[in-house]
Formats: C-alpha cells, structure tokens, sequence
C-alpha cells in the first residue's frame, strides 16, 4: 500500500511536505517497506501489532545529489522514524504516533482519478545516463490505457501492448510492443524514443491524479512523468460500467502484516508551461 507524506514533525509543529516531482511517499509491502521524503528511495523493515507500529533502525539507501530543500526535509523525517510506536488509521489518513500520542508524520491516500480512456503527454522521463530530462515540445510522445489489457501511444511511431495492473499500483507491460517503423525526424528525438520505450518496459508502480501520471520502477524512482492532455471519457448513460473501469476504491485500507523481524526496539497551454518549469528544474527531480 502507498501513502503520499502530507506533513511531518519540526521544532515548530507539523509542516507541509514537499511532494512535488514523485517525492514524498511510504510503501508498506509484506516484506517491509520504502520511503521517499524528497531524495532518495530508502528500503527497511516494520513491526506492526494492531495499532503498534515499529520501525527498524536499519534502513538502505544510495545517496545522490538533491536539492538542500529536500534533503533537509528527507533527514527530518527519517529521524522521525525510531520515535514512532503506534498510529492511527482511516481510509483516507495514517497518522504516525510517538509514545506519547504526538503527531510525527501523517501520510494520506493518493488521490485516485482515471488511468484510463484518456491521452498522457510525456514531459520527462529517466534517460539512458539514468538522469531525468525533459521531453522534446516537438514530436510529442503520448500515451494511452485503452482499456483494462491493451495501452498504445506515439513516440514518433506508433506502438501498442498489453500491461497488467491492480488495485495496489502495480503496473507493467505484458509482453513485447510492436508499431510501425518510420522512423523519427531528427536523432534527438530517435534518441528519445529508443529510452522512452525501453523505460515503458522497466515500470512496475504509479501515482495518478487529474492531471497528471508518474511512472516508477521497481525501486521506487521515476521514471517517466506525464500530463493529461483531455478529459477522460464518461460512459453512456445507462451503460454499466465495463473492464476498462477503474476498479473500485477500498473502503479500508490496512497495512500489511509483515513476518516480525526480530526485535522491534533494535498536463495544450499548460502542458508547454510544464514542459518550460521542467527545463529550469529537472535536475531537481532525479
């Protein structure tokens, strides 16, 4: 289960976090957990009872370059961890508690908005140097989940595939793409289709809200970052809602009960102004 980082404990009290760009998020899984509070994508272990909740001292990372705005939040929260023993939970919120009941983190469920039946516009994406670039304004490579199997898009060519997906995020290509093959009109843009294909086939997770769709890998990180370029398609009146639906949200959303780990105490208009902000910034959202 992901939760996105809403707010976390200073001196002076709860502040905002910054989750702009895919940072700020906690990922509970079976075999423990991963966080991103602005930089880097951290993996450790968790201890749940109930409404107890312990973290693991240890936890693994690979440090990168970051913005100091982020790493000063990432360091605050991740010194928040060992205080927590507990929290408090709805369908909406995990708050996480210290022993005495004070707030040190409080993460919310993303908010949730069609993957499909709409057209994603790419404005940046991971490239073959492993560094986060902003997409070319001209050819505009797209994206589209056709229904609940099928996805295809344009990236100079056309191209088309089969993905798999579930209520908990996970998102992957289901064997190989194929498309047409003419080619695109410069090498610059022969480059990007060559590494936003080959990242199509590293995704593993997203977030998705109005406006925008985040593609991560299996370690967390971005890889691609797109803008909803229309609205997405109601269905007819009177018409049920068929496979291509979004499937329906939880009405309760618990972490999982991990094996115990030893001791617990040890988006026309818009989309170009994205584009524009992304030439200025994009070496902050690697």
């Amino acid at each position: 289960m992901i939760w996105q980082l809403q707010a976390y404990r200073t001196k002076l009290g709860l502040k905002p976090a910054i989750t702009g760009n895919g940072n700020g998020y906690v990922a509970f899984g079976e075999n423990g957990f991963r966080i991103n509070a602005g930089c880097d994508t951290l993996r450790g272990s968790y201890w749940l009872d109930d409404e107890r909740l312990l973290f693991s001292p240890h936890i693994a990372s690979v440090v990168s370059d970051c913005p100091p705005t982020l790493r000063t939040q990432e360091r605050t929260v991740l010194a928040l961890l060992p205080a927590v023993t507990q929290m408090r939970q709805s369908d909406d919120e995990l708050v996480l508690l210290d022993a005495d009941a004070r707030e040190l983190l409080t993460l919310v469920r993303p908010e949730t908005a069609p993957l499909q039946r709409r057209v994603w516009v790419l404005l940046a994406y991971r490239n073959r140097d492993d560094t986060i670039v902003p997409a070319l304004a001209k050819p505009r490579f797209t994206l589209r989940f056709e229904d609940a199997t099928r996805l295809s898009g344009v990236a100079c060519d056309e191209y088309r595939g089969g993905f798999v997906r579930d209520q908990e995020r996970f998102l992957a290509l289901e064997g190989p793409l194929t498309g047409t093959r003419f080619g695109c009109p410069d090498p610059a843009a022969t480059r990007q289709a060559e590494d936003y294909l080959a990242i199509l086939g590293q995704m593993d997770s997203y977030r998705v809200d109005a406006q925008s769709l985040l593609l991560r890998d299996a370690d967390g990180r971005m890889i691609a970052r797109f803008a909803a370029l229309d609205p997405p398609a109601e269905p007819d009146d009177g018409a049920a809602l068929g496979p291509s639906s979004e499937p329906p949200v939880p009405g309760a959303m618990h972490l999982p009960l991990p094996a115990p780990v030893g001791n617990p105490s040890h988006r026309g208009p818009r989309i170009a102004a994205q584009q524009g902000e992304l030439q200025r910034d994009a070496t902050r959202i690697q």
